[in-house]
């Protein structure tokens, strides 16, 4: 059997279940020379049990390196689609499914998944200032800025704060954050950001006010508004960016402020894994403690 990258091309075991089919079909010698020069195995409609095979292929075949997919194998109209799967690419083609033979567990998914419970930020544009008229789509899972000193990573970051007024919690890197939006913006620039959350999408904006103080600090005034996009139209709502959306924003300076404080690392595991439970427990504990420390010191006076 010739195999798919020699041709530029990629092999598919189709009905690997059936009795025609690689898996069910082929035995022995016959079945592993043949699992060699494959790189997808194809469930159709009507396989059963398919996890089984999966698990037999993977662990008793030792072939844990070939993905799976899903096809409907439709015979009659009705089928299309009965029988389906989700690949990750970035556009339909052989690419986006050759793709799918080196990262299998970040390509495939047997079904659609969960929708997203966390707010995406999908895009942001800026009206006036040092970034005017700048627009930026983002992808939906993992964004990376990449370039070196001074060239404007944290300065974006920055504009993506701005919008949710969110402001760093160390006060050094809170002076540095507001100087630096209050030279690269102008009173009256605007900066957008759009946000997709649970199936609901937004836009928030906010101008650029501010007041210096009788020591020269200057203070953001807080004014975001924030937009529900609906077909009718956009839909004002009367709420703050951080009571809709639960996000966190840490640029590289905080990140490193981080390290050392151990408060603050505490405070941060805390928002995210939450406490709740965590401190009933520790004052359980510590009460018991108490009612030990209390019995032992009786027993000693005794």
């Amino acid at each position: 059997m010739a195999h798919g990258p020699e041709f530029n091309g990629i092999v598919v075991g189709v009905h690997c279940q059936s009795e025609s089919g690689i898996v069910n079909g082929l035995s022995g010698q016959s079945r592993i020379a043949a699992l060699h020069s494959i790189d997808i195995l194809d469930f159709n409609l009507r396989s059963k049990n398919p996890q089984k095979t999966m698990d037999y292929v993977s662990h008793d075949l030792g072939f844990k390196s070939i993905p799976f997919i899903y096809s409907s194998d439709a015979h009659e109209a009705g089928h299309i689609s009965e029988n389906a799967c989700w690949l990750k690419m970035d556009t339909p083609g052989q690419i986006g499914v050759r793709q799918v033979i080196f990262e299998p567990e970040l390509r495939f998914r047997s079904s659609k998944g969960a929708d997203i419970e966390y707010p995406v930020i999908i895009g942001m544009a800026v009206r006036c200032g040092l970034y005017d008229g700048e627009q930026i789509s983002l992808n939906t899972n993992l964004n990376i800025l990449i370039g070196g000193r001074g060239a404007g990573k944290s300065a974006l970051i920055d504009l993506f704060r701005f919008p949710f007024e969110i402001e760093p919690k160390i006060s050094e890197d809170n002076d540095l954050y507001i100087n630096r939006i209050t030279h690269f913006l102008s009173t009256g620039d605007k900066v957008t950001v759009y946000v997709r959350f649970r199936r609901r999408e937004y836009l928030i904006e906010r101008i650029l006010r501010y007041s210096d103080t009788a020591r020269g600090q200057r203070t953001l005034e807080p004014n975001a508004v924030i937009f529900e996009i609906r077909p009718s139209g956009h839909l004002r709502l009367d709420s703050k960016p951080t009571d809709i959306f639960p996000l966190e924003v840490l640029g590289q300076g905080e990140v490193f402020g981080l390290t050392k404080k151990v408060t603050d690392q505490r405070n941060l595991i805390d928002n995210y894994i939450g406490k709740s439970p965590f401190q009933s427990r520790e004052r359980k504990a510590n009460h018991c403690d108490g009612r030990r420390t209390g019995q032992r010191t009786r027993n000693s006076r005794r």
